[in-house]
């Protein structure tokens, strides 16, 4: 079994502030948490830039499954109605990007325009390329297994 490296929720709070002083001026419309680690940066995000939060459940390894978020996407009267929402995707850790990769897919089905993806912890190897992380980690060189004080 790796290493644990252990995250504190000052250190969580700090490196989500960093991510809300990074996408503020893009002025994004709503921000969409991936359950469950990424709720909580998605809502300090929230609080910051006074911008609403969607939480959607979306998983590749806890609780495997997938909820549609329930939010107006794809369900105007207009056709150019949406082009005015601009969403960022936040999650706690970019690790495979399979979750990054899946949420891609249902924004795009859903018919978002604009989206961006921000995460607190970024794996360097991962097959996503993330727009804004708070710190980026190496996972092939330092295995060390992520632990949030939401897990303790």
């Amino acid at each position: 079994m790796p290493d644990k490296k252990y995250y504190t929720w000052k250190q969580i709070h700090s490196m989500s502030a960093h991510l809300a002083e990074l996408v503020e001026p893009k002025f994004f419309t709503h921000i969409i948490g991936i359950s469950r680690g990424g709720c909580i940066p998605a809502t300090i995000i929230s609080h910051k830039l006074d911008i609403p939060m969607i939480p959607i459940t979306l998983s590749t390894r806890d609780h495997a499954k997938e909820m549609v978020p329930d939010f107006p996407v794809g369900h105007g009267i207009g056709d150019d109605w949406i082009d005015h929402y601009k969403f960022l995707v936040v999650d706690d850790i970019n690790d495979t990007g399979h979750t990054f990769k899946k949420a891609r897919e249902i924004m795009h089905h859903r018919g978002a325009k604009y989206t961006e993806y921000a995460v607190l912890i970024d794996n360097k190897p991962s097959d996503f390329d993330v727009n804004y992380y708070a710190e980026q980690i190496d996972k092939s060189k330092d295995p060390a297994w992520i632990v949030y004080p939401w897990e303790l």
